[in-house]
């Protein structure tokens, strides 16, 4: 059965960018290019009726658009038994209130999400029970950090079972507002006014 999250979406430059990471490691199995989001909640099951309320009270939230930030891949927990390979994320002011705002929303309709303490990233692979060690990959993309990219909106995704991994549907899209930086008095142009 479908399940349902909600997410980030990446623009085109950051996925090909992250593409260029791959590596042939023994069973490890890469994202592909349409499973690379950053997960903002994970609601699971729902039945159809559920689905289209919560596709439409997700507009109610409102936040800024986040600028994201990602940096050198890592395995949480313990490399040597962790079960994922990620890229974390700045927990930035604007991405932690949405967040926030997006469990609030939810938790409105009666749905409770994964209550563990948010470390937003986007998962890069999934390592098998026998997958060789990928101690020298973490060593070798220390360094790595993306330049910085701003995300306009938030999506609502049904996540469908299959062989290959999972396929990610687009159920609707939500637009962020521009966060505006006040002016600063030593900012202004000589043909401002006070």
């Amino acid at each position: 059965m479908p399940r349902l999250f909600v997410g980030l979406e990446l623009p085109g430059r950051v996925i090909d960018d992250i593409l260029t990471l791959r590596e042939d490691i023994n069973d490890v199995r890469w994202q592909s290019a349409a499973q690379l989001h950053l997960t903002l909640a994970f609601i699971g099951q729902v039945e159809p009726a559920t689905e289209t309320a919560i596709a439409r009270d997700l507009r109610q939230v409102r936040g800024f658009a986040p600028t994201l930030q990602l940096r050198s891949p890592e395995c949480p927990g313990n490399s040597r038994s962790s079960r994922h390979l990620w890229l974390p994320a700045d927990p930035t002011d604007e991405l932690m209130h949405l967040h926030a705002e997006v469990h609030r929303q939810l938790s409105l309709n009666g749905l409770s999400c994964d209550a563990r303490r948010f470390r937003p990233h986007v998962t890069l692979a999934r390592l098998g029970r026998q997958a060789d060690s990928v101690v020298p990959f973490l060593e070798a993309h220390a360094g790595y950090r993306l330049a910085p990219f701003s995300v306009p909106e938030f999506t609502l995704f049904r996540s469908t079972p299959g062989p290959a991994g999972s396929r990610y549907d687009v159920l609707d899209r939500y637009p962020l507002g521009q966060a505006v930086r006040p002016v600063d008095q030593g900012d202004k142009r000589p043909d401002q006014t006070s």
